[in-house]
């Protein structure tokens, strides 16, 4: 503990505590306490902590409970876990927890819980620097966040777990992505049941639109703000994923391209372009339209007939999907095609 060491510390109602500038060569960079008690409408307010060789950049606590209007960390570092705040136990906030430019090495580079129950009302993050998860908690039965607001984390944006028979909740994740977040690992859920709803708001990060994802792996549900597989996109700049559950299925192939396996969205692989002779003006066609009369086209994944070219004047052609020039015949003697793309000579 940078400035205190203690069993207990309380805040009482309407009190303000405020921290700042301390380091520690053991875990929390400010506070070290076994209990930390915020009583309603108080205010604690941690910034510039460090705790370059443990846990704890700001505070490491035994078990937090919050009544208070403010619990909040910034600018603080940690050399493992928990680089606002490391938590051993239980986690309670009935308030808003707030963390500001926290750095980890390891995971939980801004909250770090690893046992007991979680509860948090409203947890706004803004700024995570390092590439584990901004929220690191493993909880024994219970793990509700009901709010979550994050703005510009490097790394994933969770690792939460439960035992077998315990339960995952987080109501509402608002993700801000932003270029760091771009080639982050997913966040993942492991253990009991889980219900996790998010928003995504990708801007235009990615070609292919924005997608709130979730996958089953062997190490439990995988969920991160994406795009879908190239070349589909959603062209969606944000999206919303709902109690854990979505789909690749709005993930469309482009026009031009026909879908060889519709039973697949998540791939983008199964996306081909139209072959000669035909176009694709749909999206998710599962097959293209052959080029008119009087007209041809040499070129792979052209989208509207217009796009096929025509016969030039004096020639015609009567082929569907013609795929060259040579298509288009010359009129034979005593007939003409006084206007290109024609079908037959008059």
């Amino acid at each position: 503990g940078g400035i205190m060491v203690a069993n207990a510390v309380q805040i009482r109602p309407n009190a303000t505590m405020v921290v700042r500038d301390t380091v520690s060569g053991s875990a929390g960079g400010s506070i070290h306490v076994g209990a930390l008690l915020l009583s309603e409408n108080g205010t604690l307010q941690v910034s510039n902590g460090s705790a370059p060789a443990s846990f704890g950049g700001c505070i490491f606590a035994g078990t937090v409970e919050s009544n208070a209007t403010l619990l909040a960390v910034s600018d603080c570092d940690a050399g493992s876990a928990g680089g606002g705040l490391y938590v051993r136990q239980s986690l309670s906030v009935n308030g808003v927890l707030r963390t500001t430019r926290t750095r980890g090495a390891v995971s939980g580079s801004s909250v770090f819980v690893s046992g007991g129950n979680t509860y948090v009302t409203a947890l706004e993050i803004d700024t995570v620097i390092g590439y584990g998860a901004a929220v690191a908690v493993t909880a024994e039965h219970t793990l509700h966040l009901e709010k979550v607001e994050l703005m510009r984390a490097e790394g994933a944006m969770f690792d939460l777990a439960a035992n077998p028979d315990g339960a995952v909740v987080v109501e509402s994740l608002n993700v801000l992505v932003n270029n760091n977040f771009l080639e982050s690992a997913a966040s993942r859920v492991s253990g009991g049941s889980h219900s996790i709803s998010m928003f995504c708001d990708c801007g235009e990060a990615w070609e292919g639109g924005c997608l709130a994802a979730a996958e089953e792996t062997d190490e439990g549900t995988e969920i991160r703000c994406t795009s879908c597989p190239l070349p589909r996109s959603n062209n969606r700049t944000t999206s919303r994923l709902i109690n854990s559950a979505m789909t690749y299925g709005e993930c469309a192939c482009p026009v031009g391209t026909r879908d060889l396996d519709p039973s697949r969205p998540s791939t983008g692989a199964s996306c081909q372009l139209c072959p000669t002779g035909e176009y694709g003006p749909r999206f998710n066609a599962s097959t293209c339209d052959r080029c008119p009369l009087g007209r041809y086209s040499a070129a792979e994944g052209i989208a509207s007939p217009d796009d096929c070219r025509t016969c030039e004047a004096g020639r015609s052609s009567a082929v569907l999907g013609a795929k060259s020039a040579d298509d288009c015949e010359l009129c034979p003697l005593g007939t003409s095609a006084g206007a290109p793309g024609q079908s037959a000579c008059s």
